[in-house]
């Protein structure tokens, strides 16, 4: 099994008008989500069972329309332990899926993502605002995985300036 984690794009800033609950991705945050989603398409792996996974956060939720949208995938799934970064929660949720060809994307936030990545392979990775990385899980109760790959969506930027 492959658990793909995402942390979502730009986001409104917080403050009187809004909760961090209620914060919307902005132009920005909306153009750099589909530049990772592009670049996610191409780390997929072939043939897989995708499954695609949201904290219930509004930006987080709008990160993972713009992925299904580009990965033409139908059906997002919220789950409260996303957003509250609750491993064991997500955990319970892996053990159901626990198949060779299943792909599970995660859109999240951080610490949690960085702190996963830790807990999971061992590698805290700098989970920067639209940072994808794949993970190739061991053993889903536990879990335990190995780093496939991982992409910051500032280095995509900066691919995509200097091939221009």
């Amino acid at each position: 099994m492959e658990l793909i984690l995402v942390r979502h794009g730009q986001a409104e800033e917080g403050g009187n008008r809004l909760n961090d609950a209620q914060r919307e991705l902005t132009k920005e945050g909306k153009r750099s989500a589909r530049q990772s989603a592009k670049a996610l398409e191409r780390y997929l792996p072939p043939k897989a069972r995708l499954s695609l996974w949201s904290s219930p956060l509004i930006r987080a939720r709008q990160t993972a329309q713009i992925i299904a949208k580009i990965l033409d995938h139908d059906d997002i799934t919220e789950l409260e332990c996303i957003g509250s970064g609750d491993l064991a929660g997500l955990t319970r949720e892996l053990i159901g899926l626990a198949k060779d060809d299943t792909c599970v994307i995660v859109v999240g936030h951080e610490p949690h993502l960085s702190t996963w990545s830790q807990q999971i392979c061992g590698l805290s990775l700098p989970f920067g605002k639209g940072s994808a990385a794949g993970i190739t899980l061991f053993d889903t109760e536990r879990p335990s995985g190995k780093l496939l790959w991982f992409f910051r969506a500032e280095a995509i930027d900066r691919e995509k300036k200097s091939r221009a």
